[in-house]
């Protein structure tokens, strides 16, 4: 039996040798890392002292100075102001996440920056409410698909909004927001949807150049997906000596996203 060479190849001495070495060395320096790459994604503390000081040396890690200046806040509030029992919500909140591989940003970091911004000095929220408001974060964590997903991080976002400003939504060149803090959160078994039920209150909405407020607003928030579908609203002539003069709006859906909306 005959055999057939490839003539365009040719065996160089020394070459096969060290290709071989290459691929050998290679292996040993990547197996050698994983103990160094396991070691950088140790899960938070769960106890409340050392997860602060994680925390805190996490965000100088990163280098974000934003969020390092805003964990000097939360620091604070985290040590006189937080109780044990809302310290271990956000552990295990935070925890689960890093579990689930979900991203610091933007995922743990807005978690962070809504629980911060609820218990800040000043912020109109009755206490009480963190732990309704919670109940909807675990609810989200422990039903989280591809689906959800999003959704949760539409409503960290919204939450992280409202708790700075009673705001429904923040722009860069637009912004919607209540002045009746008194809201509640629910489920929608029609839409499955987490909704936000907001009472009598003023709704007002600043852009650039304008600024549009509607009064005796009450209805249904979506932050999933920024419909607002408002029950009742009444409008008033701007600089009109009356205010027994006003527009009354039936019940219509406004996008708080977008600029403007219509009213049949």
């Amino acid at each position: 039996m005959s055999t057939v060479r490839n003539r365009y190849w040719k065996p160089t001495p020394g070459v096969s040798a060290r290709i071989l070495w290459n691929i050998l060395l290679g292996g040993v320096l990547l197996f050698s890392s994983f103990p160094i790459i396991y070691a950088q994604r140790k899960t938070y503390p769960e106890q409340p002292d050392e997860f602060i000081e994680f925390l805190v040396q996490h965000a100088r890690n990163i280098q974000d100075k934003a969020f390092q200046a805003f964990l000097d806040t939360f620091q604070t509030q985290w040590q006189t102001t937080m109780d044990s029992t809302e310290q271990m919500r956000v552990i295990h909140a935070m925890r689960f996440m890093e579990k689930r591989r979900m991203p610091f940003s933007p995922y743990q970091k807005t978690y962070l920056k809504a629980v911060g911004r609820f218990f800040r000095s000043g912020q109109p929220i009755d206490q009480s409410f963190f732990v309704h408001w919670h109940q909807y974060v675990d609810s989200f964590l422990q039903n989280l698909s591809a689906k959800t997903q999003p959704r949760y991080l539409a409503f960290l976002r919204f939450s992280e909004a409202f708790f700075r400003e009673l705001a429904l939504y923040r722009g860069a060149n637009r912004l919607w927001k209540i002045e009746n803090p008194s809201v509640r959160i629910d489920w929608d078994p029609q839409k499955k949807d987490v909704r936000v039920v907001i009472p009598r209150t003023k709704l007002i909405g600043i852009t650039i150049n304008d600024t549009l407020e509607l009064y005796d607003v009450s209805g249904s928030f979506y932050p999933s997906t920024g419909q607002f579908e408002v029950r009742a609203a009444r409008i008033y002539w701007e600089n009109y000596p009356s205010d027994q003069i006003y527009l009354q709006l039936p019940h219509f859906t406004m996008n708080v996203k977008r600029a403007g909306f219509t009213v049949d």
